[in-house]
């Protein structure tokens, strides 16, 4: 469900982006999602992407999110439906950026073209990189650096300032007491 709804993303991220379009729809079966293009003269399956690991980053970003411990259920689902826009923009990018890196592998490889210049090249690889280090170690520590300070940053409740305050249960002039 996850790779479909990224991939209908995808294919209207695409339909802006490229002029002409070399990626002209996509379909996903399951988490591959195929590529179809008229590069071939007419308009067939190119190539493939399997997004699977794109499950990871998002359980593993929403994870970290969560592991900090809240009041209530109600602050976890905000922290959560705030933070899934965040993951779904670098998912979505990620996407993008693999699925041009696939239709250029088949177009070098079975067509003997290229699709995009050797700058343009080196701006996707040099994006896939980048990508996967923020989807796998920047987001996820974002977003758990976030929660941790809204939790420490909102109003004290009693049970917190309790559990943070030494106790003063000891008798005035008591070794303890005086410090």
């Amino acid at each position: 469900m996850f790779v479909r709804l990224l991939a209908a993303m995808a294919e209207g991220a695409l339909a802006l982006l490229e002029r002409p379009p070399l990626i002209t729809s996509l379909a996903t079966q399951g988490d591959v999602i195929e590529i179809h293009s008229y590069i071939t003269g007419v308009q067939q399956s190119i190539a493939s992407w399997n997004g699977e690991n794109l499950h990871v980053f998002m359980v593993t970003s929403l994870a970290l999110l969560l592991a900090v411990p809240m009041k209530t259920l109600s602050e976890r689902l905000t922290l959560a439906v705030n933070a899934l826009a965040l993951i779904v923009a670098v998912m979505l990018a990620i996407c993008i950026v693999q699925l041009e890196n696939a239709m250029e592998m088949y177009a070098s490889t079975s067509l003997g073209m290229t699709l995009h210049s050797d700058r343009a090249k080196a701006l996707f690889d040099w994006a896939n990189r980048g990508l996967i280090m923020v989807g796998m170690l920047l987001l996820p520590a974002f977003l758990f650096l976030r929660s941790y300070v809204s939790f420490w940053s909102e109003d004290e409740t009693p049970a917190r300032s309790r559990a943070r305050r030494p106790s003063s249960s000891a008798a005035p002039g008591s070794p303890s007491s005086s410090r």
